[in-house]
């Protein structure tokens, strides 16, 4: 019998967190807790879409069924889809703004993202969301929308990956959408 690594995620509470891992983690068998990356905003919404693994090193919302403690397999690789979460292995001081782009910090006593107004500090294990500038003018805060599992590239969300998701990514970094 072959112990499978596996990192340890504590819940005080079923509210949503925002998690960051040095591994590989695979949530595909998991009972009672989801994984979501962000990968759109349309307006002051963000839509959280569910996912199966997640690279290292990659900004994601936890959704736990109850309090306690889970433990999800490392796995050996997985595949990258567009997230607007930026996940952060060491500590970090974060400023509203880097080039272009605008931080906001997850708020957990309501579940939104609210813009960052000085420095802020963001400790090891966490995530942040970044917009670009034109995305982010006169939006102070944005809410969640938690939506189901969806296929690596449906940028869009609707649950298809087609040339739809190619043309909604090149308006987003355009600033189109």
């Amino acid at each position: 019998f072959k112990e499978i690594p596996e990192a340890t995620i504590l819940f005080s509470s079923t509210a949503p967190i925002v998690y960051c891992s040095k591994h590989h983690l695979d949530f595909s068998q998991m009972r009672g807790l989801k994984a979501y990356i962000l990968p759109t905003c349309n307006g002051q919404t963000l839509k959280a879409v569910e996912v199966e693994s997640v690279t290292a090193g990659t900004g994601i919302l936890l959704k736990a069924a109850q309090a306690g403690t889970y433990k999800v397999p490392y796995c050996e690789d997985t595949s990258y889809s567009l997230n607007l979460l930026h996940g952060t292995t060491e500590d970090a001081t974060l400023s509203p703004t880097e080039g272009e782009a605008v931080n906001y910090a997850y708020r957990a006593s309501d579940g939104t993202f609210q813009r960052i107004a000085g420095q802020c500090q963001q400790v090891a294990g966490t995530a942040w969301l970044q917009l670009p500038g034109h995305v982010a003018e006169g939006i102070d805060a944005l809410s969640i929308v938690y939506g189901e599992a969806g296929s690596a590239g449906d940028v869009d969300g609707d649950g298809n990956v087609t040339i739809a998701d190619v043309t909604s990514l090149v308006n987003f970094i355009l600033g189109k959408e």
